[in-house]
């Protein structure tokens, strides 16, 4: 690089050269001749531009127009595979039908409109008119709950964003999201209002009583003794996820994304736990004193990207309800079995119900087993898989646990969120509850 300096001795043959100093204007943008004014202001975003030419940059040859467009539309699959991981698999399909129902519905009486210039008002109407039509809620008013009214915009919202249509609606202009706009915003406080008029409550799940989960987890101890083969493992897996969110208060969804992975070493969790596989005891056997398996889940809700605070579980005297022994126990089973647990803990049943399929048990699954069993010991009353987070949080400050012991239990860190869960009659309807 040439770096001017001013003269210090004579010029002239023989004389030494020195480099002129750059012409005030050099690498700003011209002046026009016309009006004598730059037509562009010096900016340090156009200086960094200059510097961001590459030394090679003269030799490279661009590519073809049709091996360009391949290696686009490669990259893009990839890109969207990888976008897909920020959402769990359940809620990217909802927002896959929330964008696919409406761009039909669009087809059909959006007038000409379609995703990328519909109005707020097409958005209305369609939810008034169309979706709560199609979406029966089980209230009183035969109309969905605000909260699904909410979740079905939020997905639109959120699909909008993606394809462009970003910001608060411009009603001048036609440009942001339909879904962000004061009338979208009136219509779900209006919707939450006269729901409530009409005698809705939100309600919170059923609570699972320490009573009914002992019958539960007995009568699938039991009918797992019972059977065998691929039937048996079904059963232990669906007894393990049980014994986990009642110990742990792990949602469903989580429970059923733990991994192998998830068990971490006791003396240092930051290294995977290294004593797989786990010693299978005699019913009458007992483990060692200070014995115990650490989980800090990878990617929980509330702990998205990272992990979770590490959960310690340790073996308990009564056999059937110890999920350290149910553990070891399954685990072998699933190795004998020629179904060995690799990855994720709890899969779901091949479609031909020949095995296992190695992805994660997904928490609609999980529920349905849940009721599955329930009914078949003659305990169903409503309860889903969260019915163990809100059940184990109660039981737990019956027990007098503090509200830090409370919130460190549910990995809770709002105040407000741990009294909904402790609430004894937030799943009660309106009007049964005692006075």
């Amino acid at each position: 690089m040439q770096v001017w300096m001013a003269p210090t001795g004579p010029t002239g043959p023989g004389a030494s050269s020195v480099v002129a100093p750059p012409a005030l204007g050099v690498g700003l943008p011209p002046l026009s001749a016309a009006a004598g004014q730059a037509s562009a202001p010096p900016s340090l975003a156009g200086l960094r531009l200059a510097d961001s030419a590459h030394p090679l940059e003269g030799l490279v040859v661009p590519v073809p127009p049709q091996r360009l467009q391949t290696y686009m539309v490669e990259g893009l699959a990839s890109v969207r595979g990888v976008q897909a991981c920020a959402y769990a698999a359940s809620t990217r399909e909802k927002m896959e039908r929330a964008l696919q129902s409406f761009s039909l519905w669009l087809r059909q009486w959006g007038g000409g409109r379609q995703l990328m210039d519909c109005t707020p008002e097409q958005v209305l109407v369609y939810m008034e008119q169309h979706w709560t039509a199609a979406h029966p809620g089980r209230n009183a008013t035969g109309r969905p709950s605000p909260s699904a009214i909410l979740s079905e915009l939020s997905f639109l919202s959120t699909q909008f964003d993606l394809l462009g249509r970003r910001g608060v609606y411009d009603p001048q202009t036609g440009k942001g999201n339909p879904c962000l706009s004061s009338d979208v915003t009136v219509y779900r406080r209006g919707y939450q209002r006269q729901s409530g008029n009409a005698g809705y409550q939100e309600r919170s799940a059923v609570p699972l009583t320490l009573a009914k989960y002992r019958r539960l987890v007995m009568h699938l101890y039991i009918s797992a003794g019972a059977a065998d083969g691929l039937a048996r493992l079904v059963l232990l897996r669906d007894l393990l996820c049980f014994q986990y969110m009642w110990l742990t208060t792990t949602r469903g969804h989580d429970c059923g994304r733990l991994s192998l992975g998830d068990f971490r070493d006791p003396r240092d969790v930051g290294r995977p736990y290294g004593s797989f596989p786990l010693a299978e005891l005699k019913p009458w056997e007992a483990y060692p004193a200070g014995y115990t398996l650490v989980v800090s889940q990878l990617g929980t809700k509330t702990y998205q990207g990272r992990r979770a605070p590490p959960v310690r579980v340790a073996p308990v005297e009564e056999v059937g309800f110890c999920f350290v022994r149910t553990l070891a126990q399954y685990l072998g089973f699933c190795r004998r079995g020629g179904w060995p647990v690799q990855s994720y803990l709890f899969r779901p049943l091949e479609p031909n119900q020949s095995g296992f399929s190695e992805r994660p048990l997904g928490s609609a699954a999980l529920s349905a087993r849940l009721r599955l069993h329930l009914q078949g010991a003659g305990l169903y009353e409503g309860e889903t898989c969260h019915s163990f987070r809100r059940g184990a949080l109660q039981h737990a400050r019956s027990e007098g646990m503090t509200t830090t012991g409370l919130l460190e239990l549910g990995q809770m860190r709002s105040l407000g969120t741990l009294q909904r869960y402790l609430d004894p009659t937030r799943h009660v309807a309106p009007g049964s509850v005692p006075r």
